[in-house]
């Protein structure tokens, strides 16, 4: 018992963190608009200037963690900092104050969730749970939407904000029982073989196609429900709720079997059923069936996040949080990759939203060309070199 103590504790923090991003991250548009009355052009300028921000912050900052080795404490100056950013949010009105917040807190404390994981894997007892630990973050990903927009509908705004920083301050009495982080040994069985070059940047390249697959999904499944099945749009809520609720169990499975699994064989099967999914989606035009199609998904989105995070972190044993980092920024390259290119589909061909999730497919099956590609090539390299 006394040895899950801090396992239990940190999952805690983890729980806390998806808290904060589910809650702040799916609402800025909405908050823009509302809140603070911004244009269009304003509300882009808002959004691009934290993602860009993000961007930096989120390669940048855990740099500064392997270097100086303020693993925990890190994570805990993140937490802080989005708690301070939602209550500037809070009372500040205007579009150039709230503009200083998204470039100056809102984007550094976007690297929390990178941080988590890099502290996480850098303790004893959190090396073998980083994939299990994704399952917080789903259980965040369930509860936070829903729980915003009450508080949303309840007191508006600052009643979300207000409880945003206020979850922040159990983090406080937490600290000093949270697990030490350690130094990574390069020696430790545990760790895998640190990667090559080439074959980090071909892991870069196929998971920003990845990440753009999860980010076109996301994008269109409303437009889908809404457009084409001329559904309400809560049940596009729906689909996404039985996905994430989905990826829990999956996580936890992945979490037990990832040490007797390739992770690349593993992101390739995920992928696998990814293609699948954007398939039935493009062909069936019938919400039941995408309703019971939500297990590819979830079996796609488990396979990325947790076994593609780890597989980052094992590549790079020595520099774990730029590893973390960059793992994390493929989502918001993915991303940026991803909705606007599938847009301009959609618009060449007459307003058909199932043209981007078959879109969505590809850049699946790209992925999985790359991956297989590096496997095979790497393979080929080791036996000349045998």
């Amino acid at each position: 018992m006394k040895s899950a103590i801090p396992l239990i504790l940190t999952a805690a923090v983890a729980l806390v963190v998806g808290l904060q991003s589910a809650a702040i991250t799916p609402n800025l548009a909405l908050f823009a608009r509302t809140r603070i009355g911004m244009t269009e052009g304003q509300t882009a300028a808002f959004l691009g200037a934290f993602y860009i921000s993000a961007l930096v912050c989120s390669l940048a900052i855990p740099h500064f963690t392997d270097v100086f080795g303020w693993r925990k404490a890190s994570v805990v100056g993140s937490i802080i900092l989005t708690a301070v950013a939602a209550l500037l949010l809070a009372f500040v009105d205007g579009f150039g104050g709230v503009l200083l917040i998204a470039i100056g807190l809102l984007g550094p404390s976007a690297s929390s969730i990178g941080l988590f994981f890099s502290y996480l894997r850098s303790t004893e007892q959190g090396r073998g749970h980083v994939v299990t630990m994704r399952a917080i973050f789903s259980i965040a990903w369930v509860a936070g939407p829903a729980g915003a927009s009450f508080l949303i509908s309840w007191r508006g705004f600052p009643g979300l904000l207000i409880a945003v920083a206020l979850c922040s301050l159990p983090i406080l009495l937490l600290v000093p029982f949270l697990p030490a982080a350690i130094s990574p040994s390069p020696s430790s069985s545990s760790e895998a073989r640190p990667l090559n070059s080439l074959n980090i940047g071909i892991m870069v390249v196929a998971f920003v196609l990845l990440q753009a697959t999860n980010a076109v999904i996301v994008m269109v499944t409303p437009l889908i429900v809404t457009e084409t099945l001329k559904l309400p749009v809560t049940y596009a809520g729906i689909l996404f709720s039985a996905a994430s609720a989905i990826e829990i169990p999956l996580f936890l499975l992945l979490g037990r079997m990832s040490q007797k699994r390739s992770p690349r064989a593993v992101v390739i099967v995920g992928s696998a059923c990814g293609v699948t999914y954007c398939t039935l989606l493009y062909v069936f035009s019938s919400f039941p069936i995408l309703l019971s199609a939500q297990f590819l998904n979830a079996a796609f989105t488990v396979a990325v996040m947790g076994a593609g995070m780890a597989w980052f972190q094992a590549s790079m044993p020595m520099r774990v949080g730029l590893a973390t980092g960059l793992y994390m920024n493929t989502s918001r390259a993915g991303a940026l990759l991803g909705s606007p290119s599938a847009i301009m589909l959609v618009r060449v061909f007459g307003g058909d939203y199932r043209v981007a999730v078959l879109y969505a497919g590809v850049l699946t099956l790209m992925a999985i060309a790359l991956l297989s590609f590096g496997a095979l090539y790497f393979s080929s390299q080791q036996e000349l070199t045998d």
